[in-house]
C-alpha cells in the first residue's frame, strides 16, 4: 500500500532498482514515489519529496523582481551619474523614485511571507530568504561596479567586495524577518478564517 498523507511501515525487503524508481517488498515490485507524490521511498525509510508548486515559483519570481527593483533602478541612476556625482536637479527625483521602490520590496516581502503561510507552505521561507539575499547583493555588487570612478578612488571591484561581505549577514536577517513578519499575518488570517467558517457551521 503507498503512503498518502504520511510515512508507510518500513518494508521487510528493501531492494532497490537500478533507476530507483521501484522496490521489491519480498513478493513485488513497488514504486518508490507515493501515489500523490508526497514521498519517496531511498531504501530505508519513506522521505517528503520537496518539489517547489508553480504556485510558488511564479509569485516567487515576482517577488524577486520587486525585491530587486529599488537596487536596479538606483544602478540605473549612478551609471548615469557623472564621476563627481548626481546632478542637483536630478538627485532628489531618483531618491524619491529609489525609496517607493524600495517601500513596495519592503510591503511585497511580508506580503509574500503572508500569501505562504496562509497557504500552509512556511517551509519555503528558508530558501526564499537565500534567494532574496542572494538578489539583493547581486544588485547591490552591480550598483558598486556602475559607480563611475574618480581619480584616486578605489577600484570598484574592491568595494563591491567588501560591501557583499559586509552586509551579507544583515541583509539576509531583514529579508528573514519580514518574511516571517508577514507569514505571522497569514498565520492568523488561517487561524480567523477558520474561526468563522466554524461559526458558520453552528
Amino acid at each position: 500500500m503507498q503512503p498518502t498523507h504520511g510515512p508507510m511501515p518500513l518494508p521487510t525487503f528493501p531492494i532497490l532498482s537500478q533507476d530507483r524508481a521501484w522496490w521489491w517488498n519480498g513478493e513485488r515490485w513497488l514504486p518508490t514515489l507515493s501515489a500523490d507524490g508526497a514521498y519517496r521511498f531511498n531504501g530505508v525509510r519513506w522521505r517528503r519529496v520537496w518539489r517547489l508548486p508553480r504556485w510558488v515559483a511564479i509569485t516567487g519570481l515576482v517577488w524577486l523582481l520587486t525585491v530587486a527593483s529599488w537596487l536596479l533602478a538606483g544602478t540605473v541612476f549612478l551609471a548615469r551619474s557623472p564621476a563627481d556625482g548626481p546632478a542637483p536637479d536630478g538627485s532628489s527625483a531618483e531618491f524619491t523614485v529609489i525609496g517607493v521602490l524600495g517601500v513596495v520590496a519592503v510591503l511585497a516581502t511580508i506580503g509574500w511571507g503572508a500569501l505562504v503561510a496562509r497557504r500552509g507552505e512556511t517551509r519555503w521561507l528558508w530558501p526564499a530568504a537565500a534567494a532574496g539575499t542572494t538578489v539583493q547583493l547581486m544588485t547591490y555588487a552591480s550598483a558598486m561596479l556602475a559607480v563611475p570612478l574618480s581619480p584616486g578612488e578605489a577600484d570598484n571591484d574592491t568595494a563591491a567586495g567588501a560591501g557583499v561581505v559586509l552586509l551579507a549577514v544583515p541583509t539576509a536577517a531583514i529579508i528573514l524577518t519580514l518574511l516571517w513578519l508577514g507569514a505571522a499575518f497569514g498565520a492568523l488570517s488561517r487561524v480567523i478564517a477558520r474561526w468563522r467558517h466554524a461559526v458558520r457551521a453552528q
